[in-house]
């Protein structure tokens, strides 16, 4: 269906040509742009303006007394009107230097990392003297961190304390051992060798005397084998004493210098981490002191003292009692002002007439100052829905030094663009636009005469106000009329005159029409790559050509800075407990050769003298059981007493075999344990050796990895160029990057675009999206030119769509424009692609379609006046539609009927209505949810 919205334009069901003006501008893009002149778009809208003047759609006519203006010669200013207020451009700026994080380790304060709230603030525009206060920031919860602080800090003392006088102790071990235990022990070994090399001297010349008696008869065999086993002990001594000291020279003196250096290395570390952690909370108290006293700022100069401007997608002061503040927020300024400006927003429309250097004059509310422009933005500033999505450029004018000036005064700014010398000029209120032309009314002996006339520039002032250049068709001293569609009868008739379209065939160009904004297709994008979210302290303007180190961005770092310190301290209590784990991993490898070739040799060699004791006895008790024998077989004994020595031998056998078993087990079992013991202990050592070597590996990664975040929290360029901000999608309340504003990792700063590469995106609605194809020719309207390009992309999904697209399903598609001189990121494009042309159809303008329930009508003018037809259309533009049925060529039908008509005004309405109510409270803006087809109006 097709809804009409007024009586002087198409259907909301048509794609409408006319463009809005700007506001604040007076900007159309027709006869005036395309000559360079934009101001009297005003001309253009006088006869849509005077449907309304004239009632019942020019039912009756009506007539007033004419107010005439006489031609004249004179010189013309062309100039554009913009408000804005006054500025120092040298300001002392009062910020805020809390870092915030209060309110616990790592907490917060004002509903964010870094932010504290403002309790009291000075008026603003107050006259201070030094020493004045200016801000009283809350201090309550920089109050609790002092409190906190102070014991944390006694407590980090106390533990470095303790650490130092561990470290203390364990080098006095490392020498008490090296020059006084070590020695006494080596001392107390050797001395043991000592005694055992002289008793198996000692037993080996005694056993040669005693061999010598027992050849010599004086002793007996028994005495002899004793005296053996007097040798036999003494050597196995003599091994043994050897072994230890051998042990302890090359095992036990490494397993003692391994754990007593590993533990003056690790204490080394304790005592490290420990003053890693009294700097920590000795900066985190110093800090709060210092925050403590930076919460009462106070006037360092006399001065005028304001609060800075708020940005404009703000919807509440940046400075206010109760507002929370970041660091580094400018929180008072006290302007210079000695050296005042004003910054005015320049349509992109004609911006390009807009120079350096230009005259301008601007309006105080007590006087008028002639100043030139200073500075024209390079690049637009960033648009949204809080500059109504117009894009302007900043332009800045400096003031010569004068009496009587004041930030925030208003001032209204005339930018003069071009001087016109001697020229005719007729008023604005006196042209009226009919089809395509323009024409006055003058004052004539003959009465009223209707004139077409040639205009050329204008002043760009509104209405009234308004002066055109006539090229042709006036003379000096012609009197015109003003307003002539409400005193001027024909003026009233031709533009309530029932206009007609002959119905024809002819050739019809399909294309679609969308708005866009250029873009560069190479951007080289700037990142955050701190992880986590960072607060912006402060951010370049959009626009700044930069140099390679320039800095772009500051992120809050008060945390990263914490978290080096913390993890300083937590690297050297790791390194702390790997070293002792390293050390007992160490000692548990050393206590296995420590034990086979020391502890177990010396075992076992005691063993061997059990044994060779017990077999010596075993012949004692069998030579004195023999010489029993042989005594009770002489009568000298009895049979009891050789029982008893029988019992003796078997006793001494047994103790054989038990001294026997004893080493058996011993060098096959119970050596076996106690190595599977060792090695479990030196398996258990090593592995946890490796799981704290690895806590260290990774504390010291993390602490290398956030001094390198920390180094990111300045960023800077690596090339020249131009740097400007992303673009921020129209669902957001507020910009993506903004001072103040929180970002995450990997997310977009900031943009260099290449300007060589320049596109222009649009959304194309779904239900013609597949008409589109890469490759198709587009024709670009800019502010200042039209270029042409073409289709390079088209996306393969809708982009989402929700309440911030009235709910219309769009895809996006990216059209390529040329290298050109003056294209530059954010300037508004209107994009114009042909789909489909067809030939030698009939056509009708969209003008004279009227969308009723039952379908499309039109009126068509006949002999015995306007006739209603139903018709059937197919394809169109936003001009003209193909009719399918009902004309044939050469009716004549009635534009714009509604008008005229009272029939196809009911239709219309009651059209409306119905719409109206099928409608949601949510879609109560009908044109919200509508979008252009191919395949009908």
């Amino acid at each position: 269906m097709m809804p009409t919205d007024s009586p002087a334009t198409p259907g909301r069901g048509f794609p409408n040509p006319a463009q809005e003006p700007v506001a604040g501008q007076g900007v159309s893009k027709g006869f005036w742009s395309k000559r360079g002149g934009i101001a009297v778009a005003v001309v253009a809208l006088m006869a849509s303006a005077a449907f309304a003047l004239i009632p019942q759609y020019f039912g009756s006519k009506t007539t007033v007394s004419r107010t005439l203006h006489r031609v004249v010669r004179g010189d013309l200013t062309v100039a554009i009107v913009e408000e804005g207020a006054l500025e120092s451009s040298q300001n002392t700026e009062i910020k805020c230097e809390i870092r915030g994080g209060y309110g616990g380790k790592g907490g917060s304060s004002g509903g964010g990392w870094g932010r504290i709230t403002v309790n009291w603030v000075i008026p603003n525009g107050t006259m201070v003297k030094a020493g004045e206060e200016l801000v009283r920031l809350d201090t309550k919860e920089i109050d609790e961190t002092v409190s906190l602080g102070k014991t944390d800090t006694n407590l980090a003392k106390a533990e470095l304390s303790k650490a130092k006088v561990a470290l203390d102790n364990a080098e006095i071990a490392v020498k008490s051992y090296l020059e006084g235990q070590y020695r006494s022990q080596l001392q107390d070994l050797e001395d043991q060798l000592s005694i055992a090399d002289s008793n198996l001297k000692a037993a080996q010349e005694t056993l040669a005397e005693s061999e010598a008696l027992f050849y010599g008869g004086s002793i007996n065999d028994l005495a002899l084998d004793a005296m053996a086993l007097t040798v036999t002990q003494a050597d196995l001594d003599l091994t043994v004493a050897k072994t230890n000291l051998d042990v302890f020279k090359r095992i036990t003196k490494a397993i003692q210098e391994e754990r007593l250096n590993g533990d003056v290395i690790a204490t080394k570390a304790r005592v490290q981490g420990r003053t890693a952690g009294l700097e920590l909370e000795q900066g985190r108290l110093d800090l709060a002191l210092q925050e403590q006293k930076d919460c009462l700022i106070k006037a360092e100069r006399d001065g005028l003292v304001i609060y800075p401007s708020s940005a404009g997608w703000k919807r509440t002061p940046d400075i206010t009692e109760g507002a929370t503040v970041r660091q580094d927020q400018v929180l008072l300024l006290m302007p210079d002002l000695a050296q005042m400006r004003i910054t005015i927003g320049i349509h992109e429309s004609i911006v390009e007439r807009v120079r350096e250097g230009l005259p301008v004059r601007v309006e105080l509310p007590d006087q008028t100052v002639d100043a030139v422009i200073s500075s024209v933005a390079a690049v637009a500033r960033p648009a949204g829905w809080w500059t109504g999505n117009v894009v302007n450029y900043d332009a800045v004018i400096e003031l010569p030094e004068m009496d009587g000036l004041k930030p925030g005064m208003s001032a209204k700014v005339d930018v003069i663009i071009d001087e016109h010398t001697d020229v005719l000029m007729v008023p604005g209120d006196a042209v009226v636009e009919i089809d395509g032309g323009y024409w006055c009314w003058i004052e004539t002996a003959a009465g009223l005469q209707r004139r077409e006339v040639e205009l050329g520039d204008s002043n760009l002032r509104e209405s009234s106000e308004e002066l055109i250049v006539v090229k042709s068709g006036l003379q000096e001293g012609d009197q015109v009329v003003l307003d002539p569609t409400v005193s001027v009868e024909e003026a009233q008739t031709l533009i309530a005159a029932e206009k007609t379209y002959k119905i024809t065939r002819r050739d019809l160009p399909v294309a679609i029409t969308e708005q866009g904004t250029l873009e560069s297709s190479n951007n080289t994008e700037i990142k955050n790559q701190v992880r986590g979210n960072s607060t912006i302290t402060w951010l370049v303007e959009s626009g700044t050509m930069v140099q390679p180190g320039d800095e772009l961005v500051r992120l809050d770092n008060k945390a990263l800075d914490e978290q080096v310190a913390e993890r300083n301290k937590y690297f050297y209590l790791s390194k702390d407990a790997a070293v002792g784990s390293a050390v007992r991993a160490k000692i548990a490898e050393l206590s296995i050769p420590e034990y086979l070739e020391g502890r177990y040799i010396a075992e076992l060699k005691e063993m061997e003298k059990d044994l060779a004791f017990a077999k010596s006895n075993l012949r004692t008790a069998q030579n004195f059981r023999d010489y029993a024998v042989q005594m009770e077989k002489r009568g000298y004994e009895s049979k009891l007493a050789v029982a008893e020595w029988e019992f003796d031998v078997e006793k001494a056998r047994l103790s054989v075999e038990r001294s026997a078993t004893d080493i058996d087990v011993f060098t096959r079992f119970t050596k076996m344990e106690e190595l599977a013991r060792l090695e479990g202990e030196f398996n258990q050592a090593t592995a946890q050796a490796q799981k704290d070597e690895e806590v260290l590996f990774l504390d010291d990664l993390w602490y290398k990895r956030i001094r390198e975040e920390l180094t990111r929290c300045v960023v800077k360029a690596d090339r020249s160029g131009l740097v400007i901000y992303p673009r921020t999608e129209e669902w957001k309340d507020a910009p993506d990057v903004t001072e103040g504003g929180v970002v995450h990792k990997n997310q977009v700063l900031l943009l260099m675009p290449d300007l060589s590469k320049m596109q222009v995106k649009v959304g194309i609605h779904e239900s013609i999206i597949d008409l589109v194809k890469t490759g198709m020719p587009a024709q670009v309207s800019l502010p200042d030119r039209t270029v042409e390009g073409k289709v390079s992309w088209v996306a393969p999904v809708a982009s989402p769509a929700g309440w911030w697209t009235g709910n219309v399903v769009k895809y996006d598609i990216l059209i390529e424009l040329p290298s050109l001189e003056g294209l530059n990121p954010g300037m508004t494009a209107e994009v114009e692609i042909k789909l489909v042309e067809h030939s030698n159809v009939l056509t009708i303008p969209v003008a004279a379609v009227v969308e009723t329930q039952q379908g499309y009508c039109c009126w068509v003018k006949t002999a015995h006046g306007p006739q209603r037809r139903a018709i059937e259309l197919g394809d169109g533009n936003n001009v003209s539609l193909i009719v399918e049925a009902g004309l044939a060529e050469g009716d004549e039908v009635i534009l714009n009927p509604a008008v005229s008509i009272a029939e196809a005004r009911e239709e219309e309405l009651e059209l409306q209505s119905e719409m109206q109510k099928a409608l949601s409270p949510f879609d109560a803006d009908p044109g919200t949810a509508d979008a252009p087809r191919a395949n009908a109006p």
